[in-house]
Order: structure tokens, then C-alpha cells, then sequence
């Protein structure tokens, strides 16, 4: 019961009450005080796409160096992130050869000459754009 009349309050009314309330105040827009897109932008671009781009540089020229130009053709450096380093490959089988090249020690011989963070694993995705070159 409402304290005030004495009537039991319905909690229909209730819950449709603090909808509305609710779709009232979210059309209001909130902006923090003090931060600029002028302060932001430049650092969420270095964070997102400046630094990630330079480290897949790196590593692309360690993969030429370390994966054999018949293999390497047929990859594609797609990202670096947390660690993880995600190659597309243009079919299963070319995955196959890659992930036993990998496991035979030029993963590691990549991790060793690879200065610009920690990498924890290679990630092959099959991406059948990526053109097949017969051998």
C-alpha cells in the first residue's frame, strides 16, 4: 500500500512508470566535460591502428625471410593482436604445409628475430580470395 493515500499501488503501473522515466532521460545526451575529439582522436589512432600496422610490418618482413617464397605467396598477414599474429591462407592444404613448417622451428626462428612485443601464437585462417598459385 502507498503510504501517503492508502491505495495499493498497481505494479503495472509501477514498472510502466520507471520505463518511461527511463526513455525520458536516456534521450539526453551526456558529454563528459573536458575531453576534446581533438585530444582523443590522436591517441586512439596510435593505440588502434599506428602501432598494430608497425608491428605487422616487422613481422611481414621476418615471415619473407623465414617462410619459403613458394609457401609465402600464398599467405597473408592479416593482424597482431594481444599477441596472437593471424595469417590467411589461400587453402586447406597450403594451412597444412604451413602449420607443419611452423611446427618444425620457423615459429620459433620468427619469435626470436620478432623485437616488437610478445608473440604468444600464429593463428592460419583458409580464405579462399587469397589467390592459389600452383606450384
Amino acid at each position: 500500500m502507498s503510504e501517503q493515500t492508502g491505495k495499493k499501488r498497481d505494479p503495472d503501473a509501477a514498472r510502466c512508470a520507471n520505463g518511461v522515466e527511463r526513455v525520458r532521460t536516456g534521450r539526453a545526451i551526456r558529454r563528459e566535460r573536458g575531453v576534446a575529439l581533438g585530444e582523443f582522436l590522436p591517441k586512439q589512432f596510435k593505440v588502434e591502428c599506428e602501432r598494430p600496422f608497425k608491428k605487422l610490418g616487422a613481422l611481414a618482413g621476418i615471415w619473407e625471410e623465414v617462410i619459403p617464397e613458394v609457401l609465402g605467396v600464398k599467405t597473408a598477414l592479416v593482424s597482431f593482436q594481444r599477441g596472437i599474429l593471424t595469417v590467411e591462407v589461400a587453402s586447406s592444404a597450403v594451412g597444412y604445409e604451413l602449420q607443419g613448417l611452423l611446427a618444425r622451428g620457423a615459429e620459433r626462428t620468427i619469435r626470436e628475430a620478432f623485437r616488437g612485443g610478445t608473440l604468444t601464437r600464429i593463428k592460419i585462417v583458409v580464405n579462399a580470395e587469397i589467390q592459389d598459385v600452383p606450384d
